[in-house]
Formats: structure tokens, sequence, C-alpha cells
């Protein structure tokens, strides 16, 4: 090894000896730095890009006479003539003004100030990219990651519990989209790939990139595109900042909302070598909840005709306390201009604790197209919720520059895991009665709950009670009958070293950077399920209630009853435990566990080069992934448990082009191609079979340890105007055709359960690769302050993007052709910002159209000698595709600098103004499945910065 570096040493001497090296940094008059300013040296016109530290370095420079030329948007150009010498190292450093036509910019409007650093960042990017400051993520109420990524352009959100959860790139579900923290890939605490970005604070990271275009130095695991969460660093300038705000939601009787977060950084020693931050969030949100579910169908009515309405509807009040916490740190160390090394590190924990209460209206015979016979039941569930989720990512690396040549690498430890679950209380309320006769026989008594079902408001379907024994909210009428424990474990470690080499060249007026590198991921992902059951205790519902009560409940439009208090449920459970039978864990639990061991092998060559107002970066990369998945299966017939295991290697060489060519400084248009990769869930390569009989529409599930990775094929083409102030108008278009998609497949099969002796023909669900897919779309963005404005109109600024995708898609077992999966059409911002007079404004407007949540068509079946029958009601009936409801969402922020208030702040935020809905439907909205409220929420408080930068702000 010693070798080894002193031939390399030997061959980067010999290579610089009739060269020289510009190096400098670039700063503004507060001594902020500039990430992203462009640094062209010419004759020649050699370029750089100046770094997270506001640093460049120009190499392999042919000695003489030259001018530095630094542009940056917001700020006048600057130039200055240096002399570069052989084997030395020429200083460059400046220290730019604010532009002419910028001078009306506030000094403390730090929301601007992040938007120029991350448009001149888009700008300077090889490939195309779009940067989420964190002074804009601040500047609306978004808690986590997953609502601050959901305002950029191309973005949907899968939402839960009135907040983001999945993010859905350009019309793709979240496997195929990759998440990473400062480019390493982040483990999911789910048995997915994909992450649940409601885990992670939002305020924990500088910034958040998402790549829209893939280059070969990066994972592959990127089809729709690739979010890195860029933590925050150590400036040379100290940095103090803390916030606490309080805030209340009026659902249920009214909910509280605690947020704090706090940032310090600095760097110490001679020259500011090391340097230090740690950065701290909090919030707790006490979520209020009002929810509805019809279960729809196609019913058979008395006179044979059929009836499409729900057969059973839940009214449900979730009462929810979510507490998420962060923790983000940096330390590094410069020995000097040319060598660093650093540790980062960020822990995110999410414990979703809630507890619902459930009323469960199931209708009987329709005897009319809206009404039923007394053959109806309720019940009563309460679902008391512990789950905690957490992640936890660090790496360690450094950089050593010799001349032209640049050395990187580094280690990263990740993990995540989730534990708890639920504990669901079942009473059993008014319904049919079933006795025993003296010969053993039994005897239905129809004397349940007779209902007159009315749709004429489809969203508020309504079940009035015509016949019943009791009130079928009198918790006298409700027994317990079987409490239900579920505890699910899973966990995933991943461990990567990765080593990059690169080098700069001229041939020429060709300047140009090669680039290799190698990287190795190593993956465990394990699941433990474990559910058991105890029958009985007796107690009536009206000696278990928590005393909470709902009278506005769904805007008074539903009744709700009393509620059960889920502690005092498992006091009695306890204090009586011969009321009970209890069923320990059964084999059929042991189906859920899994253990996969997943290596990924990676490396890559790039070449990016500069040619007049030409830049085009060429990569070729190559992944190799090995598998071993590890789980069981059940016999039915002899309810004998048997392991399984599946290994599976494979290989894929995936090619990538970025190019740019420039019109002005300011105008370019961009192309690119590449091929991304998605591998298979996790949960879904575990090899194994469930039988559930209380499931109708399919009683079976499995894995599929034999699925393949889906590939695709990625073209880009995009035209962007950069305005010399702060703005960009940009619009592009884009195509993917996607192999080897995974569909959630319905097939008919022959299953013996156990105890039966004949097979029967159930339907089954199972993910399996099907046909190729292929997507177009189209997205434009245009953002610009508006200071050519009069007077105090001069602080008015906007943000706008808009999308359009459409998809076509060969699910196996229908000969139509749906969209994917997750594909929502059109998606659009709208922001309204104003920063003038100490004050600093934003409204926020965003919407996704409803989009394809899961496929459940079937036109027909591929097993031979089955029914062949359409799914009842066609694609458009109730008991077709799953959808979720378009979303439709206005937010807003205010913050006010006190005057001589030494950087404090006054902050209001007001999310969801509009209440809008959550939920899902079956094949068009005349039939929801689900439809929740959560109220909006207002938030009061107040931010204090204390920075040698000023809070980073650019001054006159």
């Amino acid at each position: 090894m010693t070798a080894a570096w002193v031939v390399l040493g030997a061959v980067t001497v010999a290579a610089q000896q009739d060269r020289g090296s510009v190096a400098g940094s670039v700063g503004e008059a507060s001594k902020a730095v500039l990430q992203g300013a462009q640094v062209v040296l010419n004759p020649g016109g050699q370029k750089a890009v100046t770094d997270a530290q506001g640093g460049y370095i120009l190499a392999g420079v042919k000695p003489g006479h030259y001018t530095v030329q630094i542009t940056y948007l917001g700020f006048e150009p600057y130039s200055a003539e240096i002399d570069v010498a052989a084997g030395a190292v020429t200083r460059a450093d400046a220290v730019l003004s604010v532009g002419s036509a910028a001078t009306t910019v506030e000094v403390r409007a730090e929301r601007e100030v992040g938007e120029t650093e991350a448009l001149n960042r888009e700008r300077a990017a090889v490939n195309l990219v779009q940067v989420l400051p964190s002074e804009v993520i601040n500047s609306l109420p978004n808690v986590n990651i997953a609502d601050a990524v959901g305002r950029m352009p191309s973005v949907s959100l899968e939402r839960d519990e009135g907040e983001g959860k999945y993010i859905q790139i350009r019309g793709t579900e979240p496997r195929l989209n990759n998440v990473t923290i400062d480019g390493i890939v982040v483990p999911s605490p789910e048995n997915v790939r994909n992450v649940k970005l409601d885990t992670i604070p939002a305020d924990l990271v500088e910034s958040i990139e998402v790549n829209k275009t893939l280059t070969a130095n990066m994972d592959a695991d990127g089809i729709g595109g690739s979010v890195n969460l860029v933590t925050r660093q150590a400036t040379d300038q100290p940095y103090f900042a803390i916030e606490g705000l309080d805030g209340h939601t009026p659902i249920g009787g009214g909910r509280g909302e605690d947020e704090v977060f706090a940032t310090y950084g600095r760097r110490f020693l001679a020259d500011k070598k090391l340097g230090f931050l740690v950065t701290g969030s909090y919030d707790w949100n006490g979520r209020g909840i009002n929810d509805i579910e019809p279960s729809q169908n196609v019913n058979a009515v008395a006179d044979g005709s059929t009836v499409n309405a729900p057969n059973e509807i839940d009214v449900r009040d979730y009462w929810y306390d979510r507490s998420r916490y962060g923790l983000g740190g940096a330390l590094d160390y410069k020995f000097n201009d040319r060598a660093n090394v650093y540790l980062k590190g960020l822990y995110s924990y999410f414990d979703d604790f809630g507890e619902n209460g459930i009323y469960s209206l199931q209708g009987g015979n329709f005897l009319t197209a809206t009404t039923t016979d007394a053959t109806g039941n309720t019940s009563y569930k309460d679902n008391y919720r512990r789950p905690v989720q957490e992640i936890f990512s660090w790496n360690a690396g450094g950089r050593q520059d010799f001349g032209q040549s640049t050395l990187t690498y580094r280690a990263a430890l990740s993990q995540a895991k989730l534990t708890g679950g639920s504990t669901y209380s079942t009473f059993t309320g008014p319904g049919p009665t079933t006795t025993t006769n003296a010969d053993g026989s039994t005897t239905t008594n129809n004397d349940g709950v007779a209902f007159q079902i009315t749709t004429q408001n489809p969203h508020l379907p309504q079940f009035k009670v015509t016949q019943t024994p009791g009130g079928i909210f009198d918790p006298t009428q409700y027994a317990l009958s079987q409490i239900t424990f579920a505890d699910n474990h899973t966990f995933e470690r991943d461990l990567v070293g990765e080593v990059d080499y690169s080098r700069g060249y001229t041939r020429g007026s060709i300047f140009g950077t090669w680039e290799a590198g190698v990287k190795v991921r190593d993956v465990i992902k394990n699941q433990l399920y474990d559910q058991s059951a105890a029958t009985g205790g007796g107690a009536l519902l009206s000696t278990l209630l928590s005393g909470h009560t709902d009278p506005s409940y769904y805007f008074k439009a539903y009744q709700f009853g009393p509620e059960a208090q889920a502690t005092r449920v498992l006091s009695y459970y306890q204090a009586n435990p011969g009321l009970f039978t209890l069923d320990t864990e059964a084999l059929s639990n042991l189906q859920n566990d899994f253990h996969n061991r997943e290596r990924v092998y990676a490396g890559f060559g790039m070449n990016t080069l500069n040619y007049g107002r030409y830049r085009i970066n060429t990569g070729l990369r190559v992944e190799a992934t090995s598998e071993d998945v590890r789980g069981n299966e059940l016999n039915a017939a002899t309810n004998v448990l048997s392991p399984l295991h599946n290994t599976n290697t494979y290989t894929y060489v995936l090619p990538s082009v970025n190019g740019q060519y420039s019109f002005s400084d300011y105008t370019d248009v961009r192309a690119a191609f590449s091929i991304g990769l998605a591998r298979p869930n996790y949960g879904d390569l575990a090899p194994y079979l469930t039988y559930d009989p209380n499931t109708s529409s399919t009683p079976l599930s499995g894995g599929n340890p034999k699925l393949k990775a889906t590939w695709a094929e990625n073209v880009d083409l995009q035209a962007e105007h950069y305005f010399k102030t702060v703005g960009v108008i940009q619009g592009g278009a884009f195509y993917k055709m996607l192999y080897n998609p995974i569909y959630n497949s319905v097939a008919y099969v022959q299953y013996t359960p156990a105890g039966d002796t004949q097979p029967q023909t159930l339907r089954e669900a199972q993910p399996i690769n099907g046909n190729a897919a292929h997507l177009i779309g189209f997205e434009a963005s245009w953002e610009q302050h508006l200071r050519q404005l009069p007077g105090a109109l001069s602080g008015t600024g906007f943000r706008a993007n808009y999308s359009y995708t459409t998809s076509v898609a060969g699910v196996p077992g229908r000969s139509d052709h749906p969209t994917l999966q997750r594909d929502a059409p059109n998606n659009y911002n709208f922001d309204v910002t104003y920063d003038k007079y100490n004050l600093s404004a934003r409204m926020g407007l965003t919407h996704n159209d409803a989009y394809l949540w899961q496929y459940s068509y079937q036109d027909g079946t591929p097993i031979a000698g089955a029914a062949t029958t359409p799914t009842p009601g066609g694609v458009k009936g109730p008991l077709s595709d799953t959808y979720i409801y378009p979303h439709t969402q206005v937010d807003a922020q205010v913050s006010y600098l006190v005057p001589k208030g030494r950087g404090m702040s006054v902050v209001a935020q007001f999310l969801n103004l509009n209440n809008e809905v959550f939920g899902f439907y079956n094949g068009s909205q005349q039939y929801p499945i689900q439809r929740e409220y959560y109220s909006p929420t207002y938030t009061f408080g107040l931010r204090w910065t204390q920075s040698g930068e000023s809070g980073k702000v650019f001054h006159q």
C-alpha cells in the first residue's frame, strides 16, 4: 500500500512540473461564502464551481497571465488579473457585491438568500437537479421532509394522518425513487425500500436536492428521481439559532402542537481548521382525525336486481400523540486547502402513538335498493397504537487533492428499525343472536339491526337504523369479546464503503475531468411479527369508558358514541385472566418473518468535458447484486411450518449521458439519457403464503422471491433561463420506458385450507413482474422576485411549478391499459412571497391530482377452468381499482423581525387552511372507502438567530 502511494505521488509530481493551479474562495461583504459560483479562467475558458465552503480549484493550468471571471446570480460579475507559475498554486479569492438591480433586497430577507444559493447550485450542476434550501423549507409549516419535498416540481405525496409520508417523483411509485443522506442510501424502518419520510424532521437538513437525471457516480436506484438530504455543517462564521412554537387544532375538542429547534456551529483553532456543528429538533403533534370508511359492494336485492352501495360503514375517531425528534452533527478538520476529513451523523425518532374508537355498522340482506333486513349487526373496536420508528446514519471520510488529481473516500453505517405495535379490543354490539338447542343444533334469531342506507350524497353515505333491540351507541349494549395483540419488529443495517479518484486534463481548448470509483453496500433486513388473541372477557363498554366525547364529529353529519380507554381495557384483562382464552403465537404468524441479506458491488467510470459553450458528461456504471432470502411457508393441510430459502444474483450495466449547451451565461438547454434501477421491496421478496378466511376478496397472499429488479430507460430535455437577480424560468419533457415493473397480481388458485379435504378456488394476491410500461411527462417552473415594482410592491415575488404525466401499464389479468400506480397526472404549486420592511410572508397552494393507488380490477383469470366473469361494476365500479382523492391544500407563514431585537422574529404558521380531505375511493369518486378530515392548525412562536454572517444575509 505504501509503495502504491509513492508511485501515485511520483506520477502526480511529474505531471505537475510544467503546470500550475489556481485556488480560492468566493464570498460576499458579510463574509458569507457563496456555493455554486461559476469561475472561468480566460483565455481558454477553463471552468470550476465553488463547493459548500465557497472554495474552488482549477488544476493543470499552463503558466501565463490570466483573467479570473466569477458570476453568481444576484451579484455583480467579478474579474481579476493573475499570473500562474509552473508547479505553484496561485490564490484568487473574491468578494462579490450585490448587483445594482438587487439593491432593494431587504437586509434580513433570509429566504431570498437561500433561493439565490439554490438557483446557483442548480445552474452549476452537471445533471438536472433542483435544490430546496433550509430557508425556503422553514418559510412554510413543513414539519417533515416529505411535506417539504412535496412543494417541488413533479412531486406528489401520499399523505397519512395529516402529513406527507411517501413521495412520488415524476409519476413513479415510491419504490422507484431513492433517498440518501449526504449521498448514502437511507434505510427504511418498514419492510419496503422506500423511506417513510415523516420520520425525519424537516429542519435537520441544510438543503434538499432532487436529482431528476442520473450520473455514473450516483447510485442507480432512482428511476423517478433521487432525493439527497444535505446535512448542516459549520461555516467560517459562528452561527446559533433557536426556535419555539406552540399550536392548536380545533378538532376533537381541541388538540395542541409544540415545536422546538436549535442549531449551533463554529470553527476553532488557527486558520479555523476545526469545524463543529450540532442541531436538534423536537415536535409533538396532538393530531385529531374524523374518518368514515364505507365498504363498497355490488349487493343482491330480494327482487333479483343488484345495487352498488356500501353494505358496511366504519365511523372512526382518532386521537394521536405523535412525537418526532432528531439530532444532527458534523465534525471536520482541514489540514490545508487540499486535504480534509469529516464525520457526519443524523438520528431521527418518531413515535406515532394514538388511540382510536371505531363503530362498525354492518348491513344485512338488501330488501330494496335502500333497505336491509334485521340480520345486520354492530361492533365497537378500540385500537391502541404504540409504533416507534428510528433512523440513524453516519459517514466518515475525507478528500485529498494532488494538483490535477483528487482522491475521496468514506465509510458509512446506517440503521433503521420499527418496534411496537397495536392492541385491538373488540366489543360485540347489537345483532342477531344464536342459541344452542337441546339436541346440539343452533338457531339464529333475526333480531339484529335493520338499516335504511342512503347515498344521495355519495361522500356522506348514511346508515339510519330502522330496527334494533337497543341503541347502537348505548355502551351498555356492547360487551368485550376479544383482545388482539400485534407486535412488529423490522430492522435494517447498511454498511457502505467507497473510494473515488478524479483527474483533470486539457486537450487544446477542451477542459475535462475523468473520474472512477468503487462502492460496496452490505444490507441486512429482518422482520419478526407476533400476533395473539385473547377471547372472552364480557365486560360492558360502559364500564371501560375514557370519558372523551366528540359532539361535533364530522361536521355533525354523523353521530359518534362514547369511547373506550385502552389502558382500562388492559387493566381489566390483567386483573381477570380466567375470563379469557389465550391463543398464543400461531404458526401462521411465522409466515410473516423473513431474513434478507443483500450485497451490491458497484464500479463506475465517468468523464466530463467543457468545450466552448458545450458541457458533456458521459459515464458507465456497473452494479452486481447478490440476494439471500429466508422465510417460512405453512402447509395448510398438515399445519406444518417449513423454512424456505432462495438466492439470486444479477448484474446491470448502466450508461448515462448529460449534455448542456449554453446560449449565454444565463440561458441553456440540457439533454440527458440514463438507465436507472429499482430492486424489489424486501417484504415482496420474502417467501411466504398467508391464508386469512376473514378476507373474502383475497384470502391468500404470498411473497415472490423470484422477482426481478425493475429497470428503465430515461430520456430528458429541458430549457432554462436564469434571471441575473433572483429567479428562473424553465420547462422540459421526459420519457421513461420501464422493464420488469412489479404489479400486485390477483389470480385464482387451488388451495386446501387446514381441516378441509377438498381444494377450494380462491383469489391470491402476489407481487409479480409484468409487461413493460412507459411514462411521458412535461414540467415547468417559474420563480421571480418582482423588485422592479414601485414602493412596497417591490417586496413581492412568486414561485410556481406545474407537471403533467401520463402512463400505460401492462397489468397481468386485465386487457385494459391502466396508468402506473401513484401516477398523478396534474401536479402544481403556487406560492406568493413578500419580503420587505422586516416582514417575510409566504402563502403556498399545493395540488396533487387523484391517482391509482392499488390495482384491484380483473377482467378474467389466467387459471384454467376458473370463472372468467369481469369485476362486478366494471373498471369504474365499486370493486375496481383503488384511488387516492385529489388533494389541494393551502398553507401560510408570516414572520416579523423585531426592530432592535438582536435577531428575534415573531412567527405565525397556518397549516391546511382549507381543511382538505384525505381518502380513497374505488373506481370512481362516487364510491368512497375512506374520507378523513384534520381541520386547520394554527401555530405561533419566536425565532432567534445570532450569527457572524448576520443570518447568512447578503448585505446591500
